[in-house]
């Protein structure tokens, strides 16, 4: 249910978004760095770095707000003393942002992720497992981030990112992504 009305949100605001005249469409890239923030005593958990790239869709609302939605491809994952998880979402953030004259901005808001594949590899037997009873196929963060755009379109982009939900069955540990990179809108 909670899909379906996600879903619905998303048409809702894509068919507000045709009827304005002033939508500013765009491309991102950029850098990211992801570990699992967890309770784990025994594990000690280090950062997977990769990247994430998409498009972008600014929907003005005032002169210094806006709702800014994307479609990104985004790699993340952790990596432990004993596994290595890459895991590779398709995020769909919908943010409010204000912006200031100078350029600089202000963004916050939900991010939904849907998993659209994985590796899961043990460490000392360099063998991959098989992992998907225990991987959620959606996860959902809280995003906050900033940036500045210049009155050209490039922009440069700063978010952090922390999950609401568990993407692993049965553990208490939380998604946790810091990203950085390069957007352009025309």
């Amino acid at each position: 249910m909670k899909g379906i009305a996600i879903i619905l949100w998303l048409f809702t605001l894509s068919i507000t978004a045709m009827a304005q005249d002033n939508v500013q469409f765009g491309l991102k890239a950029g850098i990211s760095s992801s570990n699992l923030n967890s309770n784990i005593e025994s594990a000690t958990i280090s950062s997977r770095q990769s990247f994430y790239a998409g498009g972008i869709a600014l929907f003005p609302v005032s002169k210094s707000f806006s709702i800014q939605s994307e479609f990104l491809y985004s790699g993340e994952g952790t990596k432990t003393n004993v596994i290595e998880m890459e895991l590779n979402y398709l995020r769909v953030p919908i943010l409010l942002q204000y912006k200031h004259n100078s350029g600089f901005h202000v963004e916050a808001g939900p991010q939904l992720g849907f998993l659209v594949n994985h590796k899961v590899t043990l460490i000392d037997q360099e063998e991959e497992v098989e992992a998907d009873k225990q991987l959620g196929k959606a996860s959902t963060t809280i995003a906050i981030g900033c940036g500045y755009r210049l009155k050209n379109g490039l922009g440069l982009d700063i978010r952090y990112a922390r999950g609401i939900d568990n993407p692993i069955a049965a553990q208490n540990a939380k998604l946790v992504v810091i990203s950085g990179g390069l957007s352009y809108t025309f």
